[in-house]
Order: C-alpha cells, then sequence, then structure tokens
C-alpha cells in the first residue's frame, strides 16, 4: 500500500490474514516526507514537494519490487481534495508509480485511520 498524505508518503507492505481479510500484519514500512501540503498560491502543491514526492515513489518502487507484491494500493488523501493543482499533481505522480492513485474521501480516509487504529488495540498485551 502506498499512501500519498499532505506531510508523508508511505510505503508498507501488508500481510493479509486469509481467515480475517480486516486483520494484517506489517512486512514492511518506510515513510518520506515531501510536505506536499505545504500549498503555494491558491492552494497549489508546490513543484518542490512533486519533486521530493517523485523521488520518494522511485525509492519506494525500488524497495516494494524485492517483496512481490499480489496486489499494489495508491491512495491519494485530503492534499488531493485541496489542491487546485489536483490533476496535475496525480498525473505527474501516477505516471512515475506506473499505477493509479485513487484519491479517497474524508469518510473513506478516516475509516481506514479507525481500521489502523484497531489492527495496532488488537495486538497490544
Amino acid at each position: 500500500m502506498i499512501d500519498v498524505g499532505s506531510v508523508a508518503i508511505r510505503a508498507e507492505v501488508l500481510t493479509i490474514d486469509p481467515v480475517n481479510p480486516r486483520s494484517f500484519s506489517v512486512s514492511f514500512a518506510e515513510r518520506q516526507m515531501p510536505k506536499l501540503g505545504h500549498y503555494g498560491p491558491n492552494s497549489t502543491i508546490q513543484n518542490q514537494s512533486l519533486n521530493l514526492a517523485v523521488e520518494s515513489l522511485r525509492t519506494f518502487k525500488s524497495g516494494l519490487s524485492t517483496w512481490n507484491c499480489q496486489e499494489t494500493l495508491a491512495v491519494g488523501t485530503a492534499v488531493f481534495r485541496q489542491a487546485s493543482n489536483c490533476d496535475q499533481a496525480v498525473a505527474l505522480l501516477e505516471k512515475e508509480l506506473g499505477q493509479k492513485i485513487q484519491i479517497i474521501s474524508e469518510l473513506e480516509e478516516a475509516t481506514l485511520i479507525a481500521e489502523g487504529i484497531m489492527q495496532f488495540e488488537q495486538n497490544l498485551p
């Protein structure tokens, strides 16, 4: 999974439990911080941040290729929902990644955060 957020881009390899698909373990995790949400004039994602994001995705792509993932999901969050240059920014990042980035809604983003917290809570002693 690749999560393109306002501050950080995260790449994680998740091993899904075949009995309970909502349960997973993290096999690999990496994070870069291009700070896409530090907007320029007119709520535009700045070129400097986009260039850092492209470099991050390049690094992640290289690392993820060693894991032989069955499926890769890439999601974008509020940074794209709020940016005036969303279409251009997403197109650039998708080109580097070689796949679509799904821009998720506020509700989907909140649900994924809650599910992640619940997964963590299940593993507490």
